[in-house]
């Protein structure tokens, strides 16, 4: 389909193909295929105002957008208001999740529940998911809505209305109307072979098909697309069924009815043909439509008049008695064998169904004879036809009365037109005896045939519209009813239009572009005559890239612009500004706007939440901010401050996370949706703290007693929970506990006596009652030794001049005080007894055993034996790991194993153990035992990289532990890189024997150089600046021609390019021949002087 003129509306992407329920449609039946061609075809008609095209039926609704559309032109062909429609819908237009799809797809079900259509068993995901049958299913829906007069009802015997589907209706027009012999008695097979559609034309004018008896079944296929294609020419009905269709045994009868409803609808050629019918039989009356001219029943009695002669007397009856006329003309249709369709009462109705009455009158096609015998009625008086209506030369539209004209033709021609110029003759009706439907024009034209179109303006006015194409003499002529009227025929010679007119270019909407992205416009020079086609668009500074697409008249300008700005686009028609001043193309950037604030992460549920916009970076666009919460949508205004920032500020109504979608030019901007944690501190539940409160609302605590606060949060909304206890002198952070995903507890105890401040806060807020004010008082404890406890390693084990330590707590054992005396097998040990800080009646207890053995602890609180004392403490000799030694660890290689000897001869008795840690793994270590007091400690390294060991003797690290380790990677001869000259051919009086050889990333490797004159091995020279430096400089002397092998390896393997074979010459010309026979690769030959290493 040609592009037309867009309103600046994005347009939907192509996303990823749909996950589909149920079988494809090529999967199928035929008969489903060809129904789902035909409905596509029949939904792109509809679509054609809106200029957009359905590809696959199947996928193409998915997204919802071009289903709306549907919706739309459909509902705008029946005059149908939209712009309430408008307001309500909520469509995304460039939807990217199933939800935003299924949305979309919501919103057209909504419009067709309002156009009263009835959808069963059918939902927004049957058509996300591309269930085919269900959407032909709701596609005939529409079918049955739009493209007919609407249902027929009919009242039964006990008054209830009762339906007709309009599929009844055409079969009952079809058998009035066909000629004998022509059977159609269903929609599928009777219409393969292409006859009765031939007949049905050939009704609808009677020149297009006079042989269709003639026609043969056998060619079907040839008869269908005759048929088919005259159709489309004479009346303009689309073909929305193929011949290869329509011939197809397999053709469904709903493709069927959908075509032939193109000849039933409201002045169609079928509904012309009939009423024209109508009109030959019932002179007296002026019939023009199937609704309110039989309202009075008037024209059905006539017609059984005229047609049987058995309704004497019906000029005479009553038009205000409607409902007995009606019957009255219903009976004596039954007299001639004309079954009724509708009631008398329907037929009464302003409103009645057309196609339930055209039904019903095509059946007097073939009524009976009335059996009774009549007067003969006198004939009506022949009417001159040409003479009901009439024109003016002076009153054509687009061709003008010229002199050169018809000096040139010899008077035979007088009117001059334009080529793709529209001419419109003016047809006045000048008789009460014609009406509009009996005008028929047709034009004569050079080349290819031209259309001509007849239009209605009023009861006596219609417009013959022409719009020729090629050069040459039109002849229009123009009829009523059959005959020529006056003034016929009309001359008019059309010739080309060489002038240019740049105000008639039609300019599709430019209003913004997005940096990056390309956009693109269109212009129409339908109607600008001749010229051609100029587009620019700057800002002042540069001019943006322009391309032109031309399709007939119509060119699509393509450009992406890389900077935002005001741009302007002067666009030239035949080198002339097709407007008066340039348009204005506003280029902006989403993805430059930024944002700030605490309202982007998080608010109160009740409370404003702001956040800071700033687009001033971005380019001028419209700016949308909409808050999304899990069941509902926030409030939010934003307002422009003065430095051109924007604040929004939106109130959060319940808790939960919610979605801030920030939109810049309908795009979103970089980082949206933002998510943000709405809470409410006040609906934290809580409980634990004493019931009891002071007249200030103060509570009264124990000093160093364990409460416990227990809150409940699943009312207060998604948050973090902290607490903190503020004492006299300190601030303390308190440990939260989560019992489970809603319920949480704070456990505190006061360290001091005084003013203790218990404060909570839910996402950085008090909740409700924080903070807690207490008042913590010592609480009286008598002295009890047998409350006493001790704990700590030092009251179990120590080791010889290893400091040991133990608690005392006293907490729940009243105001004593603590004693201890530790006595070993020689000596007492000297005890330090220290006070723990913040903890009343808690003690650290320290001893260091100087000798090995067995020691009694005496531990006693205000002077009485604590429960277990005296407690038995075992004191083990020191193994002296500081005296352990370890030899160097150098050169370590990953994948290969390395040998350390460790040394514990100077040392006491001991374990030995050892770990190696790298980057990522851990490397292999094992231990062998040497000699008396000598092991060997082997380390295999799984990566190059830093590792650490560590080596403990008696659990304690010996001497240099934990040790550092540089393990290298191990050596790759392929990543040695060799090159300079040295490598290369040469002459002997200029020969420079000198190259590099880089190491860096070769791993862990040692670099040899050989090299071979004519006379065995040549003496090389290596240096390099540093140890740590992996560049190697080599160079050697040759002192006499001939042929020279350089080897060089790492670690025993050749590198890359080894062995080289230099050759050593006397004069250039041999040089050059060497290099032409024995070419040496450029890469180990060129480099550069800044590559050199400095001489030593």
């Amino acid at each position: 389909m040609a592009p037309a003129l867009t309103d600046g509306v994005d347009q939907p992407e192509m996303g990823d193909e749909p996950d589909l329920v149920g079988p494809r449609l090529e999967d199928m039946d035929q008969w489903v295929q060809i129904q789902a061609k035909t409905f596509k075809n029949w939904c792109n008609e509809q679509l054609k105002p809106a200029n957009m095209e359905i590809g696959n039926i199947q996928t193409d609704f998915a997204d919802g957008l071009l289903l709306i559309e549907l919706m739309k032109c459909l509902m705008a062909s029946r005059g149908r208001p939209l712009s309430a429609a408008k307001k309500r819908l909520s469509v995304k237009a460039n939807p990217k999740r199933e939800v935003e799809k299924m949305s979309n797809v919501q919103c057209a079900i909504d419009l067709m529940k309002e156009e009263g259509i009835k959808l069963i068993n059918i939902g927004n995901e049957d058509i996300v998911k591309g269930n085919i049958k269900l959407i032909l299913g709701l596609l005939w829906q529409l079918v049955n809505t739009y493209q007919f007069s609407g249902p027929t009802t009919t009242a039964n015997k006990d008054g209830k209305k009762r339906a007709i589907p309009p599929k009844k209706l055409i079969q009952q027009w079809l058998q009035g109307i066909l000629p004998e012999g022509v059977h159609c008695k269903n929609f599928t097979r009777d219409w393969n072979d292409g006859i009765v559609l031939s007949a049905l034309l050939n009704y609808c004018d009677d020149s297009l098909f006079p042989d269709w008896s003639k026609l043969r079944t056998s060619d079907g296929l040839a008869n269908c697309e005759a048929a088919l294609s005259a159709a489309n020419e004479r009346f303009q009905i689309p073909v929305i069924v193929s011949a290869a269709d329509m011939s197809s045994p397999e053709v469904d009868e709903l493709s069927v009815i959908t075509y032939v409803s193109y000849f039933v609808q409201h002045e169609a050629p079928g509904w012309y043909a009939t009423l024209n019918w109508i009109r030959s039989k019932v002179t007296e009356r002026n019939v023009t439509n199937f609704q309110e001219d039989f309202n009075d029943g008037l024209v059905l009695c006539a017609l059984s008049h005229a047609v049987g002669e058995n309704c004497e007397g019906w000029q005479d009856l009553d038009p205000t008695d409607k409902l007995a006329n009606c019957q009255r003309g219903l009976n004596a249709g039954k007299e001639l064998g004309v079954k009724p369709t509708l009631s008398a009462t329907d037929l009464s109705q302003p409103d009645v169904n057309e196609l339930g009455v055209m039904a019903y009158s095509a059946g007097y096609h073939k009524a009976k004879s009335s059996t009774r015998t009549k007067s003969e009625t006198p004939k009506p008086a022949k009417v001159d036809w040409g003479r009901c209506a009439r024109f003016s030369l002076d009153e054509i539209v687009g061709a003008q009365y010229s002199q050169e004209v018809a000096t040139n033709t010899k008077g035979l021609v007088a009117h001059k037109g334009v080529i793709n110029e529209v001419i419109v003759v003016k047809i006045r009706i000048v008789s009460d005896r014609a009406i509009a439907t009996d005008i028929s024009a047709q034009v004569d034209a050079p080349g290819e045939s031209v259309p001509i179109s007849l239009k209605k303006i009023s009861d006596d006015l219609v417009e013959a519209s022409v719009l020729p194409l090629n050069e040459g003499i039109h002849t229009i002529n123009i009829r009523c009813r059959n005959e020529l009227i006056e003034g016929c025929p009309i001359r008019i010679m059309v010739m080309r239009d060489d002038s240019s007119f740049p105000e008639n270019v039609k300019v599709g909407k430019i209003t913004t572009a997005v940096v990056g992205e390309e956009l693109q416009f269109q212009v129409d020079v339908a109607e600008a005559g001749k010229g051609e086609l100029t587009v620019t668009i700057s800002n002042g500074l540069h001019e943006l890239p322009v391309r032109l697409e031309q399709n007939g008249a119509m060119f699509t300008i393509f450009t992406i612009a890389d900077a935002v700005g005001d741009y302007n686009v002067n666009i030239l028609w035949d080198r002339n500004p097709v407007t008066d001043e340039p348009a204005k193309l506003r280029v902006y950037d989403p993805n430059r706007v930024t944002v700030s604030g605490e309202g982007l992460t998080r608010g109160r549920e009740g409370t404003p939440a702001k956040f800071i916009v700033d687009p001033r970076n971005a380019g001028f666009a419209e700016l949308k901010v909409s808050v999304e919460g899990p069941n509902s949508m926030a409030k939010v205004t934003v307002s422009r401050n003065e430095d051109k920032t924007y604040t929004v500020t939106y109130v959060p109504t319940e808790v939960g996370f919610f979605n801030i979608n920030v939109q810049y030019g309908g795009r979103p901007i970089y980082g949206a949706p933002f998510r943000a944690k709405i809470t409410d501190p006040r609906k934290v539940r809580f409980s634990g703290l004493p019931a009891l409160r002071n007249d200030d609302g103060s509570i009264d605590l124990h000093l160093r007693e364990n409460y416990r606060i227990v809150l409940e949060t699943d009312e207060a909304g998604p948050g973090d929970l902290h607490a903190e206890m503020e004492t006299v002198n300190a601030i303390l952070p308190l440990q939260v506990d989560s019992m489970s995903s809603h319920r949480h507890s704070v456990l505190f105890a006061p360290p001091k006596e005084g003013k203790c401040v218990i404060r909570v806060r839910w996402s950085g807020s008090d909740i409700k009652g924080s903070p807690f004010v207490g008042y913590a008082r010592q609480k009286e404890t008598p002295i009890d030794h047998t409350k006493v406890k001790v704990h700590g390693e030092g009251i179990q084990s120590s080791k010889v001049y290893i400091p040991s330590e133990f608690v005392i707590d006293g907490s729940q054992a009243g105001a004593g005080k603590p004693s201890v005396n530790i006595t070993g097998s020689s000596k007492d040990v000297n005890v330090k007894i220290e006070s723990m800080k913040n903890m009343e009646n808690m003690y650290k207890v320290s001893y260091m055993a100087e000798k090995a053995g067995t020691y009694i602890v005496y531990v006693a609180w205000s002077d009485k034996q604590i429960p277990d004392s005296p407690f038995r403490v075992a004191v083990e000799a020191n193994p002296h790991a500081e005296r352990v030694r370890a030899s160097a660890m150098k050169g370590l290689v990953a994948h290969q194993t390395c040998k350390v000897l460790i040394d514990t001869r100077d040392a006491a008795d001991g374990d030995l153990t050892a770990k190696c840690m790298g980057p990522t793994k851990p490397a292999e270590v094992s231990i062998g035992r040497n000699e008396e007091g000598l092991y060997q400690l082997f380390i295999t390294p799984k990566e190059p990289g830093l590792h650490r060991l560590d080596v403990l003797y008696g659990e304690q690290h010996i001497q240099g532990s934990p040790f550092d380790l540089r393990v290298s990677a191990p050596p790759d001869a392929k990543k040695v890189r060799a090159r300079g000259p040295g490598l290369n051919h040469g002459i002997i009086d200029t020969y420079n024997g000198r190259f590099i050889c880089e190491t860096r990333g070769a791993g862990a490797g040692q670099l040899k150089v050989r090299v071979h004159g004519p006379k065995g091995a040549f003496k090389v020279e290596m240096m390099r600046s540093s140890k740590k430096d992996r560049t190697i400089d080599v160079r050697y002397n040759p002192t006499e021609v001939g042929e020279y092998k350089v080897e060089v390896k790492w670690s025993d393997d050749q590198v890359p390019g080894s062995p080289f074979v230099v050759t050593v010459v006397d004069t250039p010309e041999e040089l050059r021949h060497v290099r032409r026979e024995n070419p040496i690769d450029p890469k180990y030959t060129t480099l550069t002087q800044g590559e050199w290493v400095e001489d030593l």
